[in-house]
């Protein structure tokens, strides 16, 4: 067993045959590369059990986001289609929840967001974040728990 903590190097390493298997590779960029490889077998299967998710948890007891209309205008605001396609370039899917799609737990009649611009105003309005001359309602600080989610998170 050989810890490769530098996906780069990880990849490389998959690339070359140095290494021969390879799990939760998270960078976008890196599994389509991989995927070209011919004699690597990459799948998407396999993660109903741990569901390695990309979320945005939300402070719900304090700031902006204690407001119930604020997080529900910033889930309108995300445009999926546009992280599903550009920022993960294909290699996931819309989970819709906290629980992978894959896993027995996943239940799919949960109420999910739509892409709705206008109902996002609407309900940032109605909480009282008007905005500035700039545009801006308010600010945000993001703490990434997961440093390997920052480069296709920024």
């Amino acid at each position: 067993m050989r810890i490769i903590t530098d996906p780069s190097a990880r990849a490389i390493a998959l690339e070359n045959g140095e290494v021969h298997m390879s799990g939760f590779e998270s960078q976008a960029r890196l599994i389509n590369r991989l995927k070209k490889v011919d004699h690597l077998t990459t799948t998407s299967e396999g993660y109903g059990a741990i569901g390695p998710l990309d979320w945005l948890a939300m402070n719900t007891t304090r700031g902006p986001t204690a407001d119930v209309r604020v997080r529900q205008a910033i889930a309108y605001e995300a445009d999926k289609n546009f992280i599903l396609k550009a920022i993960m370039q294909g290699t996931a899917i819309e989970a819709g929840t906290a629980i992978h799609p894959d896993s027995p737990f996943y239940n799919s009649d949960l109420e999910t967001y739509a892409l709705d611009v206008d109902k996002a105003n609407a309900l940032l309005d109605e909480a009282g974040f008007s905005k500035d001359n700039d545009g801006t309602r308010f600010g945000l600080t993001i703490d990434f728990g997961w440093p390997a989610l920052k480069p296709h998170s920024e």
